[in-house]
């Protein structure tokens, strides 16, 4: 997850080792599902409406680093998603019920 600096010292956060002293790292917020789906439906054939050789043309070295990151980081997402899911639905399928915190 991303995450934000902060010098404030006073945090249940565990400091980042590569941190500068006093920083430590807080997790980024959490959003909700309703945000994960409109997320997902702004972005379906996105890649439909650009054309990779005039972006690979315009883009700057810094901005073709930040996609692909993203690219990569979503790729790593929807793997773990996915294989989340599996486990779901393996232990739906097998009768194990799991309690969910409110």
């Amino acid at each position: 997850a991303r995450v934000r600096r902060t010098t404030s010292p006073d945090t249940d956060t565990a400091p980042d080792t590569d941190s500068s002293p006093g920083q430590v790292e807080i997790p980024a917020a959490r959003w909700s599902m309703r945000s994960f789906v409109m997320n997902t439906e702004m972005l379906a054939t996105w890649w439909d409406h650009y054309d990779p050789a005039e972006l690979a043309a315009k883009l700057t070295d810094e901005q073709l680093e930040m996609f692909f990151t993203a690219a990569e980081a979503t790729a790593r997402f929807a793997d773990e998603l996915h294989a989340a899911r599996t486990r779901h639905r393996e232990g739906t399928a097998s009768g194990r019920a799991h309690l969910r915190a409110i």
